[in-house]
């Protein structure tokens, strides 16, 4: 079992970029200066997961929209770890 969630088959790269754009999508629902998503940089898997990295911009039209990079974690049980706030 262990060696199954070092290297889990059930999460998959398409997986952990959906699971990951959900989560930015649903944080910011709602808000109306808030921030899009523009990229999908890399997807990487990793022990436990897969490593995401996201680009994004914020603000309103009166701003910069200067975009910012995050790197998100997907754990084996589905679970997005990290902040895109």
């Amino acid at each position: 079992m262990l060696v199954l969630s070092a290297w889990p088959p059930w999460i998959t790269k398409n997986y952990a970029e959906k699971a990951v754009s959900d989560k930015f999508n649903k944080e910011w629902d709602g808000v109306d200066d808030g921030c899009s998503l523009t990229n999908l940089i890399s997807s990487q898997r990793t022990f436990f997961g897969y490593k995401v990295s996201i680009e994004f911009t914020c603000g309103g039209a009166l701003k910069e929209k200067t975009p910012v990079q995050r790197e998100l974690f997907v754990s084996f049980i589905g679970l997005v770890h990290g902040s895109v706030k």
